[in-house]
């Protein structure tokens, strides 16, 4: 039988050990439903990207954009929301003008993946495949962090640009640490109907 003062150490032990589980518990979960909401805004937001910018709340102090890094390896990777927001006005603003020529494009959100992260090390409960998480860290500039992974087209009919975003997220996924566009292609239809008709 356990003396007073041993059972008394016991439950304290087994009350802290819980505590620090519930702990851990509701981390995880609070970085769960930032990642969901995460999600649901960027929905709604990357259809208008070419005219707007993410807002500024959900910028970390530390964001970083990345443009094309896998084909032009020498861009250099602006940081800041200050310098983020400047140059991804730039990069519309060229886009628009010059590339797909038509101001009010919208982007259509062809396919997303997510690759969620538990930054304590262990593996998320509803983890996909490692492969798959693999292919999607490619893209990343970290492996540590989680990553939604969102394919577009923009909605002209004729002329129009495809290619990826990647937003890596903070810690407790509430905001955007680093945003990368990479796999931009410009298709152009009025072309490829001129090289067929001439065959």
């Amino acid at each position: 039988m356990l003396s007073p003062h041993s059972y008394l150490k016991a439950t304290v032990a087994t009350r802290c050990y819980s505590s620090l589980n519930n702990e851990i518990d509701l981390e995880r979960q609070k970085r769960k439903t930032n990642i969901g909401t995460m999600i649901q805004y960027l929905e709604t937001k990357v259809p208008n990207l070419l005219h707007e910018t993410i807002d500024r709340e959900l910028l970390d102090e530390k964001i970083k954009l990345r443009i094309l890094p896998n084909s032009f390896h020498f861009f250099p990777t602006i940081q800041g929301p200050t310098k983020y927001i400047s140059l991804w006005e730039t990069v519309t603003s060229f886009l628009t003008r010059f590339i797909i020529e038509k101001k009010n494009t919208k982007l259509v959100i062809t396919n997303i993946c997510v690759n969620e992260k538990n930054p304590d090390g262990d593996k998320p409960s509803d983890s996909s495949s490692d492969s798959k998480n693999d292919s999607i860290d490619a893209y990343g500039l970290y492996g540590s962090t989680s990553k939604i992974v969102i394919r577009f087209k923009s909605d002209n009919k004729d002329k129009f640009i495809t290619g990826i975003f990647v937003f890596e997220l903070n810690r407790d996924n509430d905001r955007i640490l680093v945003h990368t566009i990479d796999n931009v292609e410009i298709v152009n239809d009025k072309k490829v109907d001129m090289l067929l008709a001439m065959d």
